[in-house]
Parts: C-alpha cells; structure tokens; sequence
C-alpha cells in the first residue's frame, strides 16, 4: 500500500491537472444529459375543465361559495355551458390567458353565429368590426356575423389575436 502511494506522489503535476479536468468534464457531461433526459412537464391547458362558468347574460365574476350551493351552482352553469359549445362546437373562438385565440385564423358564411368563449379567469372584452362583447370570467357569448370580409380581432388591449374572415 505504501509503494502505492509512493508512486502516486511520484506521478507528474500535469498528468494530475490533466485526469481533474477528464474527471470535471465527464462530470459535466452526466449532470448535462440527466437534465435532457428529465420527462418534460405536461403542458398547461388554457382551457380548465373544472371551473365555474357563466351564463351569458352574467358577465361579472362569478362570487366565490363554499359547499353544496358551489357545486349547485357549478352544475347549473356547466349544464348552460355544454350544450353551448356542443351546439357550436366547429364554430368557437377560445381566448385564453394574455388573450391568446385558438383557432387563430377562421372562415365563415355570412349569418354564421359563433361561440366567443373566454377561458380566462380574467373578463376579456372581444371587438370585432368594430362589435364590442364583454365576455366574463370563464363567460362566453354568441356573435351573429353580418358583413362579408376580414376582420381582425382585438381582446382587451391586445391587438390581432385572431382572424375571421366572412364570406358570402
């Protein structure tokens, strides 16, 4: 044991400097590739599927309650709710959080009603040709469209978030 350590206090300063850095790099690499193999997190939905949602004649925010009235409340809005985006299912524009729409560019006939549907827990006010609608937290609201052409629509201060284009 004693030779063995003779010979390591033996061994050249730079073939030590030389094994630490081979060491430091292999270091590197494995805490790197632990890092890339991690499972990535699941994305953030804009839409909630448990969430208090209202009519469209309500467009304040919806009053916090506790208890059996909550879920009452939650099952006569969600039964409000459901049958509406079933009814227009291919005919919906999502605004999320910061407003994002989903699907950004859309293609109607003019007469077509669409379903506003804010996903937010923020009221979000949609214009559209000019049209304003205020949808409230988690509201959503239906939109006859009228006028033949291209519209660019704006929710609360953000400019252009979707296109509807209205065709004859």
């Amino acid at each position: 044991m004693k030779s063995l350590i003779q010979k390591l206090k033996n061994v050249p300063k730079n073939i030590w400097l030389l094994i630490g850095a081979v060491a430091a790099v292999v270091i590197v690499v494995l805490v790197v590739r632990a890092f890339m193999h991690r499972r990535p997190e699941a994305p953030v939905a804009d839409v909630v599927p448990d969430v208090q949602i209202q009519n469209p004649d309500q467009q304040t925010a919806p009053v916090v309650m506790h208890g059996r009235r909550r879920r009452h409340a939650d099952a006569v809005a969600m039964a409000a709710y459901t049958p509406t985006v079933e009814q227009y299912f291919n005919n919906r524009i999502q605004f999320g959080n910061a407003c994002q729409a989903m699907p950004t560019t859309s293609t109607y006939k003019v007469g077509t009603d669409i379903l506003l549907d804010n996903r937010s827990a923020d009221a979000a006010t949609i214009v559209i040709g000019g049209q304003t609608y205020k949808l409230g937290s988690y509201g959503f609201q239906v939109a006859h469209l009228t006028t033949e052409g291209t519209f660019l629509v704006d929710c609360n201060n953000q400019q252009n978030v979707t296109t509807i284009v209205v065709q004859k």
